[in-house]
């Protein structure tokens, strides 16, 4: 094995050596590295199968919570009402519920409607509602939909 070294003017030290089967290994180092002591070898154990298991479900739970406390609907202001297809229309629930609706989607499967009383979200649901969420989640897609943007799978096929 042969050493070879060589000072720059850059002020590192370059060194290089030939190792097995003629494999070049090329170092570059400042000068101020060689004053520096080692670190002490790592005494941490890796994380075990279950550990890891933990740690994911951990921030599973973590951002179910976090999404859901940002979408949850608050009694006494705007709320969004979901429906599926095959179900009752949007604006059908909010009737159903003696709501007032404010704004409905082009498809009529979201509607926005204030909740006043006690009970309006629970009397959504009991109505047909598929789910209610904070409304500024059903306005910023109703939004981009009016935008020309789209989620619809048919519509991107197009």
């Amino acid at each position: 094995m042969a050493h070879q070294h060589l000072a720059g003017e850059c002020n590192f030290h370059l060194s290089f050596r030939v190792v097995n089967q003629g494999r070049v290994i090329l170092s570059a180092s400042p000068p101020w590295l060689k004053h520096m002591r080692p670190t002490a070898p790592s005494t941490s154990k890796p994380i075990s199968g279950l550990g890891r298991s933990l740690i994911g479900l951990y921030f599973v739970v973590a951002c179910g919570l976090m999404g859901a406390a940002v979408l949850a609907p608050i009694q006494g202001s705007q709320v969004a009402v979901f429906t599926w297809a095959g179900s009752a229309t949007a604006a059908e629930v909010v009737a159903r519920a003696n709501g007032q609706l404010l704004l409905i989607s082009a498809n009529g499967r979201i509607a926005v409607t204030p909740t006043l009383a006690a009970g309006d979200i629970g009397a959504l649901y009991d109505a047909g509602a598929s789910l209610v969420t904070a409304a500024w989640f059903a306005k910023a897609c109703m939004t981009l939909n009016a935008a020309g943007f789209s989620l619809d799978a048919s519509e991107v096929a197009r």
